[in-house]
């Protein structure tokens, strides 16, 4: 019950009420993302900071460590720039991201595009653009149940 208290209701009330969150909640969300790519074949952790709030750059290091990708999603924007360097200064690789929950959005990447202009993107790093194709552990662990 407390952790569902924690990861729920108390990352709902500060997105309801516009609060910022607090370090406490921050730290617990950051450690459920770092244990769970730990623990689990996660191939993308996507919406970092949106609705559970988290320090991005520690969740980027666990997914660079365990070769998990980060999501740049292009339907809202989630970090700030400082945040976003941050998260560059990990060497976390990425996978850019339509978000969309409509056929017309698929896609749709206009607001990655936008956020170029100010954010140095390191397009070396995302392996869903150009020629480059992610690989997932998920689907190697699969194959091993």
């Amino acid at each position: 019950i407390t952790d569902a208290f924690n990861l729920l209701a108390r990352n709902f009330f500060c997105t309801t009420f516009k609060k910022k969150p607090s370090q406490s909640l921050v730290k617990y969300n950051t450690k459920v993302y770092v244990e769970a790519i730990k623990k689990y074949p996660i191939d993308i952790i996507t919406h970092t900071n949106y609705l559970c709030f988290a320090d991005a750059a520690e969740v980027a290091k666990a997914c660079a460590d365990y070769g998990t990708y980060f999501e740049i999603n292009t339907k809202k924007i989630h970090l700030t720039e400082e945040e976003w360097q941050k998260v560059f200064d990990t060497k976390v690789n990425f996978i850019v991201d339509s978000d969309a929950h409509s056929p017309a959005r698929v896609g749709d990447i206009s607001l990655f595009e936008e956020l170029s202009k100010t954010i140095n993107f390191p397009l070396d790093r995302i392996h869903n653009i150009g020629d480059k194709h992610p690989t997932f552990r998920f689907a190697e662990f699969k194959k091993r149940l």
